[in-house]
């Protein structure tokens, strides 16, 4: 089974903009797994979060966890399976 970790802003959390178009493509994303049989966690970070930390973070766990697993990096929700099955 291939397993997926998607980082992300949460586009719900920047005040003074419409977060709705970017969580429609967050869902088609998430479907795109869902065809392929990928299962996959999304962890949706604030802007306030320090979210270069995050992603080091996540980075970091993963080299040590599962150093054979694959990183990828994509320009937009709808991508992710895309870069997944590359």
């Amino acid at each position: 089974m291939t397993r997926v970790l998607v980082i992300g802003l949460d586009p719900a959390k920047p005040a003074g903009w419409d977060p709705e178009p970017v969580q429609a493509a967050i869902a088609r994303g998430r479907a795109r797994f869902d065809e392929h049989g990928i299962t996959a966690a999304y962890c949706l970070v604030s802007p306030d979060e320090r979210p270069g930390q995050a992603v080091e973070e996540a980075l970091t766990g993963t080299r040590r966890h599962a150093p054979d697993a694959a990183i990828a990096f994509t320009s937009s929700p709808e991508d992710c399976a895309d870069a997944a099955l590359r």
